[in-house]
């Protein structure tokens, strides 16, 4: 089964095709990749390392590690909470890349139907021109 096959059609109120996930099971998702991609109207810098470990462990516990960092990409992983593989249970990571424009990545279909709840999509999309 390929990655997008977990989503289902779902008529929106303005009558587009969108696709939402059936999380009916949410056990399956155990040992996925899920990938956000958040939306700036401007360039925003990589934080430092010192910022972002101060608020991955105001949020997820002080046993978070930095197991990378630098301009291009950072790594945190969130030694308190696990996740299990066949391998065995390791804690999840969280990798946060350098922002690009919006045109070194075209937003599909796909990724437009991830804000059916959000009215102002389209020109939030317009605006911002990072991810």
């Amino acid at each position: 089964m390929g990655l997008f096959d977990k989503f289902k059609k779902k008529k929106t109120d303005n009558d587009t095709d969108a696709v939402k996930q059936d999380l009916n099971n949410r056990n399956e998702h155990d040992g996925w990749v899920f990938l956000v991609h958040l939306l700036f109207r401007e360039k925003p810098e990589m934080p430092t390392k010192e910022y972002m470990s101060e608020v991955m462990q105001k949020h997820l516990g002080n046993e978070t590690e930095c197991f990378s960092h630098n301009y291009e990409l950072a790594g945190f992983a969130a030694k308190k909470y696990k996740t299990v593989f066949k391998e065995g249970p390791m804690p999840p990571q969280l990798m946060i890349t350098k922002a690009f424009s919006t045109d070194e990545m075209k937003i599909d279909q796909i990724m437009r139907s991830q804000m059916w709840d959000c009215p102002e999509s389209e020109s939030i999309l317009r605006e911002c021109k990072y991810h």
